[in-house]
């Protein structure tokens, strides 16, 4: 989970996703850098992330 707006963020991430030796999904999230403060932002983050692990693990 990356901030939306951030687009040097985005191509980092992209970069790293792209070495990785597994299954990596990327997805915006406006707000991120907030994550930690119990908002609706975050509850999606973990959701995404409780997701991914179901499909991938």
């Amino acid at each position: 989970m990356v901030p939306g707006g951030e687009s040097f963020v985005w191509e980092l991430s992209e970069w790293a996703a792209g070495r990785m030796g597994g299954p990596v999904e990327l997805r915006a999230a406006p707000g991120a850098e907030q994550l930690l403060g119990g908002t609706a932002e975050g509850r999606l983050a973990g959701e995404a992330a409780a997701e991914w692990f179901d499909r991938h693990l």
